[in-house]
């Protein structure tokens, strides 16, 4: 890509309009070798020559219909997206679980309630024989609605109870038994570009905590 060949438009959201650190990084990077980066709120039309990166786009979960209909227009106009938009709307629900297991990629055992099942909590631990489980949004990000419910704590039980009751009326839900080792060595995040793995990123919850989400303290160590 040159200065010729149109912006670079990083998509984000309103609160992440001044682009985050390492945004900020990548952009200077960039000019520095003459091309032009700008900020746009996701929502807003694009279209060749200019590419549309996807950056911190985090509150899509909360509009997922809208962040879709976005997509759509992305990819009427034939506006350069990357990801590639194909790829953005199969990454957006966690169904896709279902589909790399089909597919022979090791995966955390996955229950998906569907927007509208009558089944409860505690049905799909009996059946499934699990006793701790964590509960998400099949789409979601930044620990959205995201819970931890145990059979041996009654009372935290029935907190957990309430939103699956509460969110299934109107969006999918996932369900997966707990990981201690979540708590003890946090999770790896696997970085790949143009095929190749470049490098990784350690997530560790904070004290106390067992969800590694910077919103809620938890810390970032990159690694090759």
């Amino acid at each position: 890509m040159t200065a010729h060949d149109g912006a670079v438009v990083f998509a984000v959201d309103a609160s992440t309009i001044d682009l985050t650190e390492g945004d900020r990084l990548l952009a200077d990077a960039l000019r520095r070798r003459g091309i032009d980066v700008r900020p746009m709120v996701w929502g807003a039309p694009c279209s060749p020559p200019d590419t549309v990166v996807i950056r911190s786009t985090w509150d899509y979960a909360d509009r997922p219909d809208e962040f879709r209909a976005w997509l759509d227009v992305l990819d009427a106009t034939g506006a350069r997206v990357v990801n590639p938009v194909a790829l953005l709307r199969w990454n957006m629900h966690k169904g896709y679980l279902a589909e790399l297991a089909a597919r022979g990629v090791a995966v955390v055992p996955t229950e998906m309630l569907a927007q509208g099942s009558t089944r409860s909590l505690a049905d799909v631990m009996t059946a499934r024989r699990w006793g701790q489980v964590v509960l998400k949004p099949a789409i979601g990000a930044s620990a959205r609605e995201t819970v931890r419910a145990d059979v041996a704590d009654p009372a935290a039980f029935a907190a957990a109870a309430e939103p699956v009751r509460r969110l299934v009326v109107v969006e999918d839900l996932l369900l997966q038994p707990f990981l201690p080792s979540i708590e003890t060595d946090g999770e790896v995040s696997v970085v790949v570009i143009g095929g190749e793995i470049t490098h990784a990123v350690a997530k560790r919850p904070a004290v106390g905590e067992w969800r590694v989400q910077s919103e809620i303290g938890g810390l970032r160590c990159g690694c090759r």
